[in-house]
């Protein structure tokens, strides 16, 4: 298989953006675990695009982000699963303020 041909043709930032068809989908998750090239591409773009999220990221003032919270508590009560709050990228605190 020519996996650069396959890289190049846009369907990796199909997938990791969430256009993909199903079919492409299935595809490509079965060409990642036989590809390592495929894997790393994919992962690549992933991090590329939480990057240019972050970067871009605009802080919402205190309140909205309480209010919000608030706002949600009923929602975490009726969740089937226990919500755990998942520990913070020190990175991630310091351009959010947390």
């Amino acid at each position: 298989m020519d996996t650069r041909a396959y890289i190049e043709s846009g369907i990796i930032e199909s997938y990791v953006l969430g256009l993909a068809s199903a079919e492409e989908v299935t595809e490509l998750e079965a060409l990642y675990k036989q590809y390592a090239d495929i894997k790393n591409a994919v992962d690549e773009f992933e991090a590329l695009v939480e990057k240019r999220a972050f970067e871009d990221a605009i802080v919402p003032p205190e309140e909205v982000r309480n209010k919000l919270m608030s706002a949600l508590v009923p929602e975490f009560a009726k969740a089937q699963t226990p919500v755990v709050a998942l520990p913070v990228d020190s990175t991630i605190q310091k351009a959010f303020h947390l």
